[in-house]
């Protein structure tokens, strides 16, 4: 109950709703991702993960700006291949969390930053939970 009240205190609900895809979920599945997020705050340069890693969460971005370098191979030496990304931006790993697989993706923090924090096993069971969803989110990485 303290970790909701906590999630509640920092707003959880409306940045789930300006999401794109969350913002169009049901109040009772807002309510139910909302009761599975857990405040954390991350210092500028901090990697939240890199590639090769094995997922254990998957983020919504409050506050603050995360950079994603994606997998080189999709890229020639002229592209770049680092994305920045802020408020409001849903990140996971959900085809390689289902599968138990290696990051294809780097994540820092480049500045101090706030997010929601969902643990894998809590993610996992959202989803199966929400079969539409887990289809919508196997397909991207990043969801603005």
């Amino acid at each position: 109950m303290e970790n909701f009240i906590q999630i509640r205190k920092h707003a959880a609900l409306k940045v789930i709703r300006q999401n794109s895809v969350f913002g169009s979920l049901t109040s009772s599945q807002k309510l139910e991702l909302e009761s599975v997020l857990h405040h954390q705050t991350v210092q500028a340069n901090e990697i939240l993960w890199k590639k090769g890693d094995i997922p254990e969460f998957a983020l919504l971005i409050y506050n603050g700006t995360i950079e994603v370098t994606y997998d080189n191979a999709e890229y020639t030496e002229d592209e770049d291949n680092t994305d920045e990304f802020s408020h409001g931006i849903f990140i996971s790993e959900t085809k390689t969390m289902l599968e138990n697989s290696k990051c294809k993706l780097t994540l820092k923090a480049l500045t101090d930053c706030s997010l929601f924090i969902v643990k894998k096993p809590d993610y996992l069971r959202f989803l199966s939970n929400n079969p539409k969803l887990l289809i919508n989110l196997s397909l991207t990485n990043i969801v603005e």
